[in-house]
């Protein structure tokens, strides 16, 4: 199996309930022979159907072939296999998909309970080209190399593999082909007068593919409207920029001395006219100025209730003309909240353990502040003298657009202080939803300096309370300086059901400034500067030092 590591440490169970009908919150139990069958959960249905499906599709290319064939029908616009609509098709040899299945099964009652547990049962063939992953487009049904894996809320990462149980470890996604035993949400039971089968219809008509083929009434056409939206970019305003940071860029924007850095000048006020000591400045904060999220953590973010999430397809009846920009953007989302948690951590040198540095920072925030969407599919039929025009919108989580968040008020970090701390600064961030609170543990490895001395004779008598550090030259390494690694252990608190971001690390060393930028913004033109985020998975933080005295 090939699996590919995400930068942002993306977990795949996350991916897989992305959209799905919430299943029993017991975890898989694995099949077992001359199980009883006779009572089972769905969560126990689940993955009994995925065990099962997992050895039927690895030895049978007909029946790989057959799932690909009518997963691309889209019949409910997505790639789903409708297990009751299509379990009595034959697939080889004059044997039905439910024949063929039984096969695979310990008896018949297996799967009549299987059935009977998830009335909606479906095979998705899940399409993450746009996270280059497995993608239906590129699925070559002849290979036989294929994993079945199962909705559920987030407790387990496993998957079959021809019968076989894996575990997926943190972070890793499979690149395999991958089918998705899950309950389609798309779809629900009507009463049945004529048998004992359940019958089901669409939940909402925008989810009939019937309605987007072209028939002998009138044409369905189809289009993508472009939304607008602006290209993200490193651009900040002078005025957003402390005078001190502008002045520590002019000072090393030739890139000399070597070892300088322009926290350099902004913490300690060593320069070229003074290279060989200074003082920390206790005034100067860490300032998170701002952060953006790439869309590829938009379907972790998404997961709870609560979330802010792309509308369903929306139709709208009666219409002459497609509506306008504005009204398709006020269509976007469902309305609901992110709630993202920003934990900072720093550690002295020697401790066993990393401290937080004060509460966690909160930013609360709508999917319209995290993202664009760059254009909207539409279906649509046109009015005609005789027939009201019809309108679908579709919204579509591959054009989403990246945008920056700058968070209510100025938000600092405590002093920073390399002498007695590391030399980078641990940032967890996470998208927080409301469960039971858990603890974690997490090495990290960081560097400290030693290029210091220490002054006790500064208005006093020599008193610890009196004690100043002095950096020695610049930078934490070369000639005037030491830098050493050691490492220490990080607790952090989270809710259980939090989906983690990432972690990103920013250095004392970093570089803050890159050069001048001029931005025309609402059409004025601007003076700035392109200011180098802090980058790690799938978020960007800009960190900008500010003298708050």
């Amino acid at each position: 199996m090939k699996v590919k590591q995400l930068l942002c440490e993306i977990t795949f169970t996350m991916l897989l309930i992305f959209g799905f009908d919430s299943c029993n919150t017991d975890c898989y139990m694995l099949v077992k022979d001359n199980v009883d069958t006779s009572k089972i959960t769905q969560a126990e249905a689940f993955s009994q159907f995925s065990l099962i499906l997992s050895r039927a599709v690895s030895e049978n290319q007909e029946l790989r072939t057959f799932i690909k064939t009518e997963a691309m029908k889209m019949f409910d616009n997505d790639y789903d296999v409708f297990y009751p609509f299509v379990k009595n098709r034959i697939v080889k040899d004059g044997l039905t998909f439910r024949e063929l299945l039984l096969s695979y099964c310990d008896n018949e009652n297996q799967l009549n309970c299987i059935e009977s547990a998830i009335p909606k049962l479906t095979i998705l063939v899940p399409d993450w080209g746009w996270l280059k992953a497995s993608s239906i487009a590129t699925w070559d049904p002849s290979d036989r190399e294929i994993l079945v894996g199962f909705a559920q809320n987030g407790c387990c990462h496993t998957l079959y593999a021809n019968g076989d149980l894996l575990t997926l470890g943190e972070g890793e996604f499979p690149e395999t082909p991958t089918l998705i035993v899950k309950s389609n949400e798309r779809m629900v039971a009507i009463p049945s007068t004529r048998s004992e089968e359940k019958q089901f219809t669409f939940r909402y008509p925008e989810y009939d593919a019937s309605l987007n083929i072209r028939t002998k009434g009138r044409a369905w056409y189809e289009e993508d409207i472009n939304l607008g939206a602006d290209t993200v970019d490193n651009f900040v305003p002078e005025s957003d920029i402390d005078p001190i940071v502008i002045r520590a860029y002019e000072e090393f924007k030739d890139y000399r001395p070597i070892n300088a850095c322009q926290r350099d000048y902004i913490y300690y006020g060593l320069c070229k006219s003074n290279p060989d000591s200074g003082i920390l400045n206790t005034g100067i904060r860490e300032r998170i100025y701002r952060f953006r999220l790439e869309p590829s953590a938009y379907s972790d973010i998404s997961d709870d209730s609560k979330d802010d999430k792309l509308h369903d397809p929306i139709t709208i009846k009666g219409r002459k003309n497609k509506l306008s920009i504005e009204k398709i953007r006020e269509l976007i989302w469902s309305g609901g909240i992110f709630d993202f948690q920003f934990d900072v951590y720093k550690v002295h040198p020697g401790d066993d353990k990393a401290t937080q540095t004060g509460p966690s920072y909160p930013f609360h925030c709508k999917g319209s502040d995290l993202f664009d969407l760059s254009k909207v599919h539409i279906d649509y039929k046109k009015q005609t003298a005789f027939a009201k025009g019809v309108y679908v919108y579709n919204f579509k989580p591959e054009n989403l657009v990246s945008k920056w968040v700058y968070p209510t008020g100025i938000q600092t970090l405590p002093i920073w202080d390399i002498s007695l701390e590391s030399n980078s600064l641990a940032i967890y961030i996470s998208e927080v939803d409301d469960s039971t609170e858990i603890e974690t543990t997490e090495e990290w490895v960081y560097k400290y300096s030693k290029n210091f001395k220490w002054n006790l004779n500064v208005s006093g008598e020599g008193s610890i309370r009196n004690k100043v550090a002095i950096k020695i030259g610049f930078g934490t390494g070369g000639d005037k300086g030491l830098e050493e690694t050691d490492k220490t252990k990080i607790v952090i608190k989270k809710k259980l059901d939090s989906d983690f971001i990432c972690k990103a690390f920013p250095e004392f060393q970093s570089k803050i400034i890159e050069k001048p930028l001029s931005k025309t913004v609402s059409g004025i033109l601007l003076n700035g500067y392109d200011v180098r985020p802090i980058s790690a998975g799938d978020i960007s933080i800009t960190l900008l030092p500010m003298d708050i005295r």
